[in-house]
Parts: C-alpha cells; structure tokens; sequence
C-alpha cells in the first residue's frame, strides 16, 4: 500500500509592531491596548494568518528590542500604523524589518499614510503596500505576493 506524502504548508506570519515614540502628549493619556491592531490582528486569524501584536510604545523598548521580536517571531509581513509625529519612528521599524530580512513584506498603514500618501509614496522603497483610509474592505488576498 502506498503512503501519501502531504507537504504541510506553515501559515504566514503577521507581526503587528506599535513604534516606540514618546512624547508628553502620548503618555499623559496613558498606556492602552492598541485597538486597531487587536481587530487587524482577529480579522488575519480568522483568515488563517500566525499574528501577534509587539506594542513597542507601552512597553518602553528600544529598536535593539524591537529588533530582538522580529529575528524571534520571523515574520513574512510586518505591520506598522503611523499618524504624523510617529511616521519617522515607523519608517525606522519598517527599514530594521528589511535590514533583518530583506524578504519581509512591509505594511504602512494608520492616519500619515492616509493623509499624507504622496509623502509616504516617495519613500515607496522602505514598504510593500500602503494602506490609506480605513482597512474595512481590505482583501487579505491582497497581502499575498
């Protein structure tokens, strides 16, 4: 009797980072559970996607600890969601993705790359996609290559 032989396929890795930008105006709301991506986060599940969320913001991580989660988790996208004064700090993230493995599918999103798309447009190069407005209708057959 012959064995079949199945190929197990690994589901794809999502890792959603929060960037870790401080300012007084951040911290004097507090630290929270960043929402947006805990619902990003169970819409890829429920399509089959491995997520986790790294919230670099609350917990008062340098880049050598960012660095440290994603050589730890091996992602094959990488989602960061940026508004204006954490933009910098966002690119920063994306750009130690790829250093980290330049494969890596990079993902923009959040209110910057919304409003400010052309700006973030001519830095195309650092990102796989850029999501502008909200996320409601995004495919997740869009994320794939």
């Amino acid at each position: 009797m012959a064995v079949k032989r199945f190929k197990i396929l690994s589901k794809k890795k999502i890792l959603f980072i929060t960037v870790p930008f401080h300012a007084g105006v951040v911290e004097v709301a507090g630290s929270w559970v960043p929402l947006y991506l805990v619902y990003l986060a169970g819409a890829t599940r429920q399509a089959g996607y491995e997520t986790a969320i790294y919230d670099a913001m609350t917990k008062n991580v340098s880049y050598a600890e960012i660095e440290q989660r994603i050589r730890e988790f091996k992602p094959d996208f990488v989602a960061v969601s940026v508004f204006t004064c954490t933009s910098p700090d966002g690119i920063l993230v994306i750009e130690l993705a790829k250093k980290i493995n330049p494969k890596v599918q990079t993902i923009l999103g959040g209110v910057h790359a919304t409003f400010m798309y052309e700006e973030m447009f001519d830095l195309a190069l650092l990102w796989t996609s850029l999501y502008a407005g909200k996320v409601r209708g995004l495919s997740l057959n869009s994320l794939m290559p």
